[in-house]
């Protein structure tokens, strides 16, 4: 009896130093105190606040480990030697976590509550993480549903990219294809999943997040519609919720819509006028020095618009630069063959452009037909007018 009072001793002893002396970084419901196993290390006193990650890693064997909340707040700095890592802390409710090891480009979230967390990594391949049933639902569909459809992506993406180095419009625009039918397909198992009732935040923050592009936007209301409360109240739940309302206006029917009658500045500084171009069909190539992958797309865009389906239409590169002599710099290097225009704030607002690049197509009645973010959706749209 006397031994087990020292040992509590201690215990409690091991806690007010963390409180007291250890550094707290604290988040928005989170306090991390401590990066140093304790002894004694299970903390057996009912504490219904205190959390435990305990970590391995394999493939590196040592190095710092970033942990971070889902704001971008970086939480603390974890050194770890022989692939062993650990910290603990406070909260009072489940909390969705980041982990970066030695700066690599895998982000890999996690959550915590009060009890226990495992971490197990593969440098550079595989997180897992249990103690919670989002971590264990989390597990679940990175093991079915992503490692099922990810390599197909991987390897899609991969030929996507060269066939646009490469020039060969035929190929990219077949690779385009097979690619919504693979993402048509992820959709189909994650709907499934969701008949089989196995379900949680990743399967919905995935969905959301990964390989699915900014369509589908039914699709995605649909599968957020058939989710149960907690799933929708839950952290990434709500994300999904905000998500949808974002791109709900992008996803917006454009049929019928009047386009906005610019007047913009042209490379020589002559004003060109949307009036000019009554009675034509018009494609409208939003896009920036500074983007890579519209840079990257004008060689194929350039094949689009020597294509047939093409003919008896105009089309109009209009940057979003703010600082026009950074759109003279890269119109200089790029020489694009058509209409060169930079945008003012008026443009850009009354066409939502959100991103680049955003390729909008006009018909001869002066409505817009289609906005979107694919060159193989503008090619599909323009080949739809000129049957």
């Amino acid at each position: 009896m006397f031994l087990m009072k020292i040992i509590y001793l201690k215990i409690l002893i091991c806690i007010f130093l963390s409180i007291c002396f250890l550094p707290k970084i604290k988040g928005q419901n989170i306090t991390i105190t401590d990066t140093v196993r304790p002894d004694p290390y299970h903390l057996n006193l009912k504490i219904d606040s205190v959390f435990i990650v305990e970590g391995e890693v394999s493939g590196i064997d040592s190095g710092s480990i970033k942990v971070y909340s889902k704001d971008k707040s970086v939480l603390v700095y974890i050194p770890f030697r022989l692939g062993k890592f650990y910290f603990s802390g406070f909260t009072k409710s489940l909390e969705q976590l980041h982990f970066l090891i030695n700066g690599d480009y895998y982000d890999n979230a996690f959550y915590v509550q009060p009890g226990e967390i495992r971490i197990k990594y593969i440098y550079q391949s595989k997180f897992t993480a249990s103690g919670t049933t989002e971590n264990d639902l989390g597990n679940y569909f990175r093991d079915t549903l992503n490692y099922k459809n990810s390599t197909r992506f991987w390897e899609l993406s991969n030929k996507i990219e060269l066939a646009s180095k490469n020039e060969d419009l035929e190929l990219y625009l077949n690779l385009i294809d097979s690619f919504t039918i693979t993402e048509k397909a992820l959709l189909k198992t994650v709907n499934e999943a969701i008949d089989q009732k196995m379900f949680g935040d990743y399967l919905l923050a995935y969905v959301n997040y990964y390989y699915i592009n900014h369509g589908y936007f039914d699709e995605r209301k649909s599968i957020y519609e058939r989710l149960p409360e907690n799933i929708k109240n839950s952290i990434s739940g709500r994300q999904a919720f905000i998500f949808l309302n974002e791109t709900k206006r992008k996803n917006l029917p454009t049929k019928n819509t009047p386009a906005f009658q610019f007047s913009l500045k042209d490379i020589n500084s002559k004003i060109v006028s949307f009036t000019e171009f009554k009675g034509k069909t018009i494609v409208l190539d939003f896009w920036a020095s500074w983007c890579l992958p519209c840079i990257k797309a004008l060689p194929l865009l350039k094949k689009i618009h020597s294509n047939e389906v093409s003919n008896n239409i105009v089309y109009i590169s209009i940057s979003i630069d703010k600082k026009e002599n950074d759109w003279r710099g890269r119109e200089n290097i790029l020489s694009i063959p058509w209409y060169s225009l930079i945008a003012d704030s008026a443009t850009i607002k009354q066409y939502e452009v959100d991103a680049v690049p955003t390729y909008i197509v006009i018909d001869n009645q002066g409505t817009i037909v289609s906005k979107n973010y694919s060159l193989g959706k503008l090619y599909t749209t323009l080949k739809t007018i000129n049957k």
